[in-house]
């Protein structure tokens, strides 16, 4: 009898232009990509084995994660529990507006 593999995955709006949540249950892996948007998120439960830019990158239960823009990555689960994480996704426009890119300096401390 065949394992079944379990993978699910759902991508929500938030009220912000350009900013999307997912959540993701899998033991399953998943081939190189990339996507146009900042990735940030977290490791909920088991672990997550991954190859980016920074190398062969390890991943468990709490550790935070990121990808960049364009950043070429793969996944896998660490044996052979699943792994849950939820990402925020942030298109580059979105995150420099958050960041105050384009608005008046602050100024240099001290003044």
């Amino acid at each position: 009898m065949a394992m079944r593999r379990i993978h699910e995955a759902e991508v929500r709006p938030t009220p912000l232009a350009g900013v999307v949540v997912s959540r993701l249950i899998s033991d399953d892996g998943f081939p190189r990509h990339s996507h146009d948007e900042f990735g940030i998120g977290r490791i909920d439960t088991g672990g997550h084995r991954s190859w980016s830019d920074a190398g062969l990158v390890d991943a468990t239960a709490g550790d935070l994660i990121t990808v960049n823009p364009g950043e070429m990555h793969d996944g896998r689960p660490i044996g052979a529990a699943p792994r849950r994480w939820r990402m925020l996704h942030v298109v580059p426009e979105r995150l420099a507006a958050l960041a105050g890119e384009g608005r008046p300096s602050f100024g240099s401390p001290g003044r």
